[in-house]
């Protein structure tokens, strides 16, 4: 019996375990969508392995192709599974705030939650957005590091825990734009030392994010702030950070009170 066919448990796990990978994988890249190629690579599968696969979760509606493009994308079955899922706590927790802060920043707010070693923006809000590519997904789910938004919630967690992360997530790291863990030790260093997370985007050219962490539960979430890089002056990019910071003490306040007291 050759491993492929292999109907241990664990073949059974491990299974169940990259398919979820391909459809992460896929899901990271939102409404752009990915080829195969792209897939097989960002994965470390194999391509008979992905094209099976890939196949499969087609075949069950969780991956769909466009055939204009032989993109891949989510399928119809997640958005009908989504709607029998709880709406996340964190997402009404946050809604007004994050509202007021696009008012306040006149710039496009993200709120990140961290989902294993990954964040994932779970909302959004603008304020003015005089560039149409602004808008990320939500949905989008990046390696924690690479948005500033997952930046500021790496550079929140313990040492031991950033470098399992970073590790882990080093391939993904590479195929998206290059980034060394060496200069995502710097970033996570400087984030700490400034207290947020500041950097040009790496996703939509000529705009500059910042980004702050803050406690949620036992995870962490996170508020950035997306602005054209030439109307962010010193002056303005104070106002970003003032703002930001009492957002986190609203989000902070809000969960004290909804928690319940303690006898």
């Amino acid at each position: 019996m050759t491993p492929a066919e292999d109907p241990s448990p664990r073949s059974g796990t491990q299974s169940i375990q990259r398919a979820l990978m391909l459809v992460r994988l896929v899901a990271s890249q939102g409404q752009r969508g990915m080829r195969i190629k792209e897939l097989t690579a960002a994965s470390g599968l194999t391509a008979t392995t992905v094209f099976r696969m890939v196949h499969g979760l087609i075949d069950e509606g969780v991956i769909e192709r466009e055939p204009r493009t032989q993109k891949l994308f989510l399928g119809q079955l997640v958005h009908e599974l989504g709607l029998a899922a709880r709406q996340t706590p964190l997402r009404t927790l946050c809604r007004d705030t994050l509202m007021r802060l696009a008012r306040q920043t006149h710039g496009v707010v993200y709120l990140s939650d961290r989902s294993g070693i990954e964040a994932v923006c779970v909302d959004r809000a603008v304020g003015e957005s005089p560039h149409p590519a602004w808008p990320l997904d939500i949905g989008l789910r990046c390696p924690l590091g690479l948005g500033v938004g997952g930046l500021a919630i790496l550079s929140a967690l313990p040492d031991d825990a950033v470098e399992q992360i970073l590790v882990a997530n080093a391939p993904r790291y590479d195929n998206h734009c290059g980034l060394s863990i060496a200069a995502l030790r710097r970033g996570v260093n400087e984030t700490r030392a400034r207290g947020y997370a500041r950097r040009d985007s790496v996703m939509v050219p000529g705009v500059v994010a910042t980004g702050m962490s803050f406690p949620y539960g036992h995870s962490t979430g996170s508020l950035t702030v997306a602005c054209m890089k030439g109307t962010l002056d010193a002056r303005r990019s104070a106002k970003v950070v003032e703002a930001l910071a009492h957002a986190r003490e609203c989000i902070e306040a809000e969960q004290r009170e909804a928690s319940p007291p303690r006898h």
